[in-house]
């Protein structure tokens, strides 16, 4: 299991015509932090691909809105991925202002095999980067208490 971490301000380019940053914004600064998880532990989109002819594939996606986010208002990103099933990762994001919850996501994706089309079996490779740990507590991808 491992957890990444990062902090940005709301900006105008989040803003949607309500002047808050909407569902979609708040995807994509969880997808930004997710992405520079993965590139930061040497899973990123390209090295996976052309080094390893991996990829991976949404499966399942679990969201909890809890208040909205406005322009200047500071963020707290935490993710924790860790392998859910023989062929999946799991992630699970919280997005905080001043130490309070605003969202949280989870989200399940196969490991394919590039050439196959298939789901395959996570590499130990994989395993030895990520880590065998799973949250202490039983991390849900369709209930958010």
């Amino acid at each position: 299991m491992k957890t990444y971490s990062t902090h940005l301000v709301v900006e105008a380019e989040h803003l949607d015509e309500g002047e808050h940053a909407g569902f979609l914004a708040q995807q994509a600064m969880a997808k930004n932090a997710h992405s520079a998880m993965r590139e930061q532990l040497g899973l990123g989109l390209m090295e996976m691909k052309e080094r390893h002819s991996l990829f991976l594939v949404m499966r399942t996606v679990g969201i909890n809105y809890h208040s909205q986010l406005c322009l200047g208002e500071e963020l707290d990103i935490e993710i924790t991925m860790w392998i859910s099933r023989p062929t999946c990762l799991a992630f699970y994001c919280t997005l905080r202002r001043d130490g309070k919850v605003t969202t949280k996501m989870g989200w399940e994706m196969a490991l394919v095999n590039n050439s196959t089309k298939r789901p395959c079996t996570i590499p130990d490779w994989m395993r030895e980067k990520v880590g065998t740990e799973t949250p202490t507590k039983a991390l849900q991808l369709t209930r958010f208490d």
